[in-house]
């Protein structure tokens, strides 16, 4: 059938069969918080709680699909609530990876979108260290890092670094190129952000670091924004987020003693001299023909040694049993 889920008074989706509805409640024991109204006629199944735990305890693999897409709205609701996908797992590297193997499948400009996503994510994790707290040096030595390796890629050498101390306009600090596009970073906004790097060493304030490239960390996230709406309907997004959220590993089957009798394959598995020493069989006997191998129960016949199987028409009959007629006649007559 078709149903509609409510909201409070909003209608915010038509589902229509095949659907499965109030798992959270079974699941999770959590509070509703939508109405499913029927809008025509359906048909279902009801599964209680009680039986839920115990289908639950056998690994059932269809409730934990629905375990595992309840996981999967849930953190996607969580991440749109807390500012966004990026926001919320630039410093997970299968993210990451994901992210720029979808950037990889775009035009012309996936290289400048690569290392627009590259920064974005590397400022965000920087931002974060710096709110953390730690060691100043270590948080300027990122900070000039990212300056490297985004800003302006060739540093200066001793002797320059020397001649420009203190002049924080110097044309060579300024000028030079940069993987972000000298259309983003200008040469008025790399004085602006060498100025707040001064004073943040000088008051070995963190907070001030991530002023530096706060600006410029916002208006490339503000650019790729469209590629992380497109992100979340792609394969690579889909693929993440379900191992984000595993399915839970089945349980180790029981130890079956006759199992190797009846199934093959575990021979195979286990060690045999026989699989591991076939030189060893000459020894002794002659190869078993494994035409010839006959199983019954736990037991397999044909890996006893020196036994063959012999059709029945092949078997040599047995000696007819002497007749007791005289004995009886002589008997009979005393």
């Amino acid at each position: 059938g078709v149903a509609d889920v409510f909201i409070g008074d909003e209608n915010v989706l038509t589902i229509r069969a095949p659907f499965y509805v109030g798992e959270g409640a079974i699941l999770e024991n959590a509070v509703p918080t939508a109405t499913v109204t029927c809008t025509s006629a359906c048909e279902g199944f009801a599964l209680q709680e009680a039986e839920a735990a115990v289908l639950l305890e056998r690994n059932n693999t269809a409730l934990n699909l629905m375990h595992q897409e309840m996981k999967k709205r849930k953190y996607e609701r969580y991440c749109s609530d807390e500012g966004g996908l990026l926001h919320c797992n630039y410093d997970d590297a299968n993210f990451v990876d994901a992210l720029l193997d979808y950037v990889n499948t775009l035009p012309e400009t996936k290289e400048l979108l690569q290392v627009k996503t590259k920064y974005a994510c590397e400022h965000l994790n920087f931002a974060k260290r710096c709110r953390d707290g730690g060691d100043f040096v270590d948080l300027l030595r990122e900070c000039d890092r990212l300056w490297f390796e985004y800003i302006r890629e060739k540093g200066l050498s001793e002797r320059q670094l020397e001649e420009t101390k203190g002049i924080f306009h110097s044309p060579r600090k300024v000028k030079g190129s940069t993987k972000l596009g000298i259309h983003l970073v200008t040469d008025d906004r790399v004085r602006t952000m060498l100025a707040l790097r001064s004073k943040a060493k000088e008051s070995q304030s963190p907070a001030m670091l991530v002023e530096v490239y706060a600006d410029l960390a916002n208006e490339v996230i503000a650019q790729i924004r469209t590629v992380l709406e497109d992100f979340v309907s792609t394969k690579q997004y889909k693929r993440w987020l379900t191992e984000r959220f595993p399915l839970p590993e089945d349980p180790e089957p029981e130890e079956d003693p006759g199992r190797s009798a009846r199934d093959p394959a575990s021979l195979e598995r286990k060690s045999s001299w026989r699989f591991e020493l076939p030189d060893l069989q000459d020894l002794n006997e002659p190869p078993v023909d494994n035409r010839s191998v006959v199983t019954a129960g736990s037991s397999t016949w044909g890996s006893r040694p020196g036994f063959r199987y012999v059709p029945k028409d092949q078997r040599p009959r047995a000696p007819p049993p002497e007749s007791d007629e005289g004995s009886y006649a002589s008997s009979s007559s005393e």
